[in-house]
């Protein structure tokens, strides 16, 4: 397209007022914010620099509706804004889940919106977050998809595009990499305070071997990035692992048992080592400890 079309962003919590930011950066004319309540569309109008609008004059004067909302609303505002009976030609109502796709702006379709979804795999903890370098997954009506192209690009990003049947699969995957990566930290937080260390101590003393590990993973991949016992294969260490968690943190061990299995298959050892290793999980998952 040309001509960057207006944009408007409902639900300009931390996701959405992130995008509402950096899609004016980018050159596309920001026509408003709408939020839960008339005082939180305020405030946040001030803090964006843009105008308060109700979710009406939001859609009549935004070519690019994008619902930055919670998951179980999405449905409710679409419905909202088919009943708005305002035309529809040429105007496009996105939302930003990855889990859900264009099906929950089924109502908005009907009425002659073109649809498409665009989520951000990014972590939107605060304002600080950013779109740069961060991949966009895609999914919608084909007219929507060279728009939702060019906004990824523009935001200098990269995408592509997900069938609906493929959206939850994706989300699945990007809570493990995320929310599930934070959880496990969580859990290693708790093994380090059972062995004298403080949380804040703890987590001081994670972040720098996470870092590596991150910056290997980003390097060489799984394979080669894989570090620890079950890389070398040494048997010995994991079931002393094991034999102490079960004293300290016995909830933990079918996660450490599962993760196991996973690094066996990423790391390359002769077939004895390995099922010798897989025997003292298998037992693990059976609250025994075999003498090695």
């Amino acid at each position: 397209m040309s001509e960057k079309p207006s944009i408007g962003i409902i639900g300009p919590g931390r996701l959405g007022s992130v995008l509402a930011a950096e899609i004016r950066t980018a050159g596309y004319p920001l026509t408003g914010v709408n939020a839960s309540t008339p005082s939180s569309t305020e405030a946040k109008a001030r803090i964006l620099s843009t105008s308060p609008l109700s979710k009406k004059e939001l859609v009549g004067r935004s070519q690019v509706i994008i619902l930055s909302v919670p998951d179980d609303l999405i449905q409710q505002i679409a419905a909202e804004i088919a009943d708005m009976a305002l035309p529809s030609k040429g105007k496009f109502i996105a939302h930003t889940s990855g889990a859900h796709s264009t099906r929950e702006l089924l109502p908005v379709k009907e009425k002659g919106y073109d649809v498409f979804t665009f989520h951000p795999l990014q972590s939107f903890a605060d304002s600080k977050a950013t779109f740069k370098g961060c991949f966009i997954a895609l999914e919608g009506d084909e007219q929507a998809m060279p728009l939702a192209g060019e906004m990824a690009d523009s935001l200098g990003a990269f995408y592509h595009r997900l069938t609906s049947e493929q959206k939850v699969l994706y989300h699945a995957a990007a809570v493990l990499a995320c929310g599930g990566l934070v959880a496990l930290e969580s859990e290693a937080l708790k093994l380090l305070e059972a062995a004298g260390l403080p949380p804040d101590e703890g987590l001081k003393a994670l972040l720098p071997i996470l870092h590596g590990t991150l910056n290997n993973l980003a390097r060489l991949g799984p394979g080669p990035a894989l570090t620890g016992p079950f890389a070398r294969g040494d048997s010995g260490t994991i079931c002393a692992h094991i034999d102490t968690m079960k004293k300290a943190r016995p909830g933990i061990l079918p996660l450490y048992s599962h993760l196991g299995r996973v690094s066996l298959e990423l790391a390359d050892h002769p077939e004895e080592l390995e099922a010798r290793i897989r025997s003292v999980l298998e037992y693990n998952d059976k609250n025994i400890l075999p003498g090695l």
